[in-house]
């Protein structure tokens, strides 16, 4: 496994019959951010992929 965000984060998961549906961002828990008129917060990406052949193929 790669891991490629660090930090206060949340990853929940959930099963269901039309497949499974992954949640990744900023954990609630003591997270606050002030931001002055005009700026603006941008948190980074996450990306999953899956093969069914297995990894490095």
């Amino acid at each position: 496994m790669v891991q490629s965000y660090s930090g206060n984060f949340a990853l929940t998961a959930e099963s269901c019959e039309a497949g499974t549906r992954l949640q990744l961002g900023i954990h609630p828990y003591h997270f606050a951010w002030t931001l002055a008129p005009g700026q603006s917060f941008a948190a980074p990406e996450a990306a999953f992929v899956y093969s069914r052949q297995g990894l490095a193929k």
